[in-house]
């Protein structure tokens, strides 16, 4: 954890979790291992940043960022977004299919 970063209450950061500069962290957060996020970033509350993520971009409340494919799932909405491409939707299934 760097320099000017604000971080909540009742967050967990992993073994190897990593932050820059200016980072803030809401509260009820879970940062897993080997996480890097990146310099001005605001990780928004209850959050889920998977193992191995590299966030360069803002994040929404109450949501699971999965560090592999590169999405943010939303909880209540039936919609999530590809931090590269927007072209991703949640099934009723519950899972992430590709479009």
């Amino acid at each position: 954890i760097c320099h000017h970063s604000k971080i909540g209450n009742y967050n967990f950061f992993a073994v190897a979790a990593s932050t820059a500069g200016d980072v803030t962290v809401g509260n009820s957060c879970f940062i897993a291992s080997n996480s890097i996020i990146r310099n001005s970033i605001v990780v928004k509350d209850r959050t889920l940043v998977g193992a191995g993520a590299y966030l360069d971009k803002d994040t929404l409340e109450d949501s699971i960022f999965v560090p592999a494919r590169g999405l943010f799932l939303k909880y209540g909405i039936d919609s999530c977004y590809n931090a590269n491409e927007k072209n991703t939707n949640v099934s009723d299934g519950g899972g992430i299919e590709q479009l």
